[in-house]
């Protein structure tokens, strides 16, 4: 039981990865403007000796989210709703498994701090514009290909141009031996 509540733990810390995205304009081109997005993918989440990895699925609308999270087979779904202002976490059943305001309380919550305020524009291909870039980088095409920032260092690969826009489809983010691998799949 202690394993599969820590497993629902990380299914959960992934999904609040994915859901710090508010109202986003994508790729560096500038192609997509503020609006809704729907995106399909794969990610993993690992610190240290542990890992999780799962499949999601993200409907964002203006500042609003719901984002589905759900490991192999479809076991340990969690659902995620909320906005910029809070979030809430459920369970496959609908049972709340954990409410947070702000970043630092789910931080402090999951016992790991995640740059959940970001990760919405390096998804995008874009440096968070609250915080200053350390570092870019640029690929041979001229995009974005490397963020340093709010202490973690972000590679972004496999740009697709999309009906919305060029956008990446390969996100990776590591800080000392924390790592999150993002594949977006499907962009909507």
């Amino acid at each position: 039981m202690a394993r599969i509540l820590a497993t629902l733990g990380r299914a959960a810390v992934c999904a609040m990865l994915l859901a710090s995205g508010g109202c986003a304009t994508f790729g560096p081109q500038g192609a997509v403007q503020e609006g809704g997005f729907h995106a399909r993918g794969q990610l993993a989440i690992a610190d240290r000796d542990e890992g999780f990895s799962a499949s999601f699925d993200w409907r964002q609308q203006g500042e609003r989210y719901d984002i589905d999270v759900w490991g192999p087979l479809g076991q340990g779904r969690i659902h995620i709703a909320g906005d910029d202002s809070a979030l809430t976490v459920a369970d496959g059943r609908g049972r709340v498994v954990a409410r947070a305001a702000d970043e630092a309380q789910l931080s402090e919550q999951f016992g790991w701090p995640l740059p959940f305020g970001a990760l919405r524009y390096w998804l995008t291909g874009r440096c968070d514009p609250a915080v200053p870039c350390r570092e870019r980088t640029w690929d041979a095409e001229h995009r974005l290909a490397g963020i340093a920032q709010h202490g973690w260092q972000v590679r972004l690969a496999d740009w697709r141009q999309e009906a919305r826009g060029l956008l990446p489809s390969r996100l990776v983010a590591t800080q000392a031996e924390r790592r999150i691998k993002v594949a977006i799949r499907e962009w909507r």
